[in-house]
C-alpha cells in the first residue's frame, strides 16, 4: 500500500468553511468522476482557530495549508497507473481549472509515503503488512 498526501491552501479572501463546502460538494466528485478510485480517499481540514503548540515552539502566522488529503493505493504500480491517467490534458484540465476556482495553487504540495504505525504501545511495523 502506498499513500499520496497534498497539502492544499485556500484562495485569498476565501474562508474555511466555503473551501471545505467547495471541495467536498464539487472538487470530490470531479476527482472521483476522473480518475481511478483510491482505497481511501479523505480530507482532513485544519479547525480556524484551534492551534496546538504543546512545545512552546511559537508557531507565527497563518498555516501554511488549510487540508491535508490522503489517498491510499493498493500498490506503487496502482499509483503510476491513476498518475499517469491524471497527466492527460482531458483529465488534467478540468481538474486544474476547478482547483483554480478555490486553491492557492502555488501553495500546494504533493508527496508519497510510506506508512508505518504504531498498535497496543508497539511500533515500527509498516500499516500495510
Amino acid at each position: 500500500m502506498i499513500k499520496l498526501m497534498c497539502h492544499f491552501k485556500r484562495k485569498p479572501g476565501m474562508t474555511l468553511d466555503e473551501f471545505r463546502d467547495y471541495y467536498e460538494n464539487h472538487h470530490v466528485k470531479l476527482v472521483l468522476e476522473l480518475l481511478p478510485h483510491p482505497v481511501d480517499y479523505r480530507r482532513n481540514y485544519r479547525v480556524d482557530g484551534s492551534e496546538f503548540d504543546p512545545f512552546d515552539q511559537k508557531a507565527n502566522g497563518e498555516p501554511d495549508y488549510d487540508v491535508i488529503q490522503e489517498s491510499w493505493y493498493p500498490s506503487r504500480e496502482a499509483f503510476e497507473e491513476m498518475a499517469a491517467i491524471a497527466g492527460r490534458p482531458e483529465v488534467a484540465g478540468p481538474i486544474v481549472a476547478d482547483e483554480e476556482k478555490f486553491m492557492d495553487r502555488s501553495a500546494t504540495q504533493l508527496m508519497l509515503f510510506d506508512e508505518y504505525g504504531t498498535r497496543d504501545g508497539v511500533g515500527g511495523f509498516r500499516l500495510s503488512d
